[in-house]
């Protein structure tokens, strides 16, 4: 007879981290459903959202009109959320708080680009930024798990494009990626 399972009692950061761990999984599977993505729709959206959310805030936004990618809109409406989430929760503590959104091209790249004037982080430690659970930021300054761009990484990844992120302490950060174009 097999043992009863017993389900011990659980502290909320357990159940965040088994949330966490839910969403990075989720992340990486799945088919692919891919159409075209309005990326300025879903910036725009989500940044009045968040200014709905928290009135008291000002917050200087800009979105660049146009910018479409062809990719799964469930899984980059998630990717536009964390990076528009974490440029919003860093300028939390900067006087005029700015974030922009905009397409750039290097290396014959189109690269949709989410910068801030927030915390920013040391370069130094950017190898840390896309691995779950790893925080660059105290807790206490800024809440989170540390799974937003750990899932960002990997929707980009899926879909064949790459992620980057650059950053000055005290002077905000520029989070990038890039998807192969539409075939």
């Amino acid at each position: 007879m097999p043992f009863p399972r017993k389900r011990w009692p659980t502290t909320k950061g357990e159940e965040d981290v088994n949330e966490g761990l839910l969403k990075v999984s989720r992340s990486t599977r799945g088919e692919l459903q891919r159409a075209e993505v309005d990326i300025s729709a879903l910036a725009a959206n989500g940044l009045a959202q968040l200014q709905r959310l928290e009135p008291q805030r000002r917050v200087r936004w800009q979105v660049e009109p146009g910018i479409m990618v062809h990719a799964d809109p469930a899984m980059l409406d998630a990717v536009m959320q964390n990076l528009i989430g974490n440029a919003w929760k860093y300028t939390a503590m900067t006087a005029d708080a700015q974030i922009r959104v905009y397409l750039e091209t290097r290396d014959g790249q189109r690269w949709i680009c989410v910068a801030d004037n927030g915390a920013g982080f040391d370069m130094r430690h950017a190898h840390r930024l896309f691995k779950p659970f790893q925080r660059l930021h105290r807790q206490d300054e800024f809440p989170g798990l540390g799974i937003g761009l750990a899932t960002v990484q990997r929707v980009v990844q899926r879909h064949g494009g790459e992620v980057d992120a650059r950053g000055d302490p005290g002077r905000g950060a520029t989070l990038r990626f890039t998807l192969p174009a539409a075939r």
